[in-house]
């Protein structure tokens, strides 16, 4: 497999259209079309930029192969977002949902923390204030950050169920880790979340109703974090 082969591989892959990858370039579409039917080469720069994007090594970049090693490093990197995905569940569903115990010692003055290990797998959310809060969710492997949300909420009318809320929460791991589900009823009480992205880049918006009064709203972005 030579380096236009990999390019489109790669490209792909990382759901990336020529377009998409050009704009993080800063360069031409042609440009990248040149690259991946052979007929041109990019140079040094953007070859190392290439390389860092797709956290692939400048020298499995360039070099002809017969594709194992791209193929490798795309599988070792789906085989991470179900590992880290499956364990954000786990962190989730076991700490403020689950109405676990704050850490003993907070990381900042009158911040509230909960922390969830297994293995090399750490999870940390901490938050500061109560009715009106801001936080932050993070996964680490090998102790290296990988993954962060932060979110910020306000409870609007004294009818607000912090149980029904957690319940909602913890429905909402199962479906797509960031927050609670689509939709959540518990008797008068209703949940409602909407977000646009995916594990990498998401945002959202989340809302809890009595009857028809909204007695709570929050807003939540993050995606994975790379050095």
């Amino acid at each position: 497999m030579d380096f236009s082969e990999k390019l489109q591989l790669l490209r792909k892959e990382n759901k990336l259209s020529q377009e998409e990858l050009a704009q993080k370039l800063n360069i031409t579409r042609q440009a990248v079309a040149k690259w991946e039917s052979g007929a041109n080469l990019p140079d040094v720069d953007n070859l190392l930029i290439l390389s860092d994007l797709f956290c692939i090594s400048l020298d499995r970049l360039v070099k002809s192969d017969n594709g194992n090693c791209v193929k490798s490093i795309l599988q070792n990197k789906k085989t991470n977002e179900v590992q880290s995905k499956e364990f954000l569940f786990e962190g989730k569903k076991n700490t403020y949902a689950a109405g676990a115990p704050q850490d003993k010692v907070s990381s900042r003055p009158y911040s509230h923390d909960l922390t969830y290990k297994r293995g090399n797998f750490l999870y940390i959310d901490t938050y500061l204030g109560s009715e009106i809060f801001l936080g932050e969710e993070a996964l680490w492997i090998d102790k290296n950050p990988v993954w962060a949300m932060n979110y910020q909420g306000r409870v609007l009318h004294e009818m607000f169920d912090g149980k029904i809320f957690k319940n909602a929460l913890v429905l909402g791991c199962e479906k797509q880790l960031y927050r609670g589900p689509l939709v959540y009823q518990h008797k008068k009480f209703s949940y409602h979340c909407k977000y646009d992205g995916d594990f990498n880049w998401f945002q959202g918006y989340e809302e809890m109703f009595y009857e028809s009064e909204k007695i709570y709203e929050g807003y939540f972005h993050g995606g994975i974090v790379k050095d």
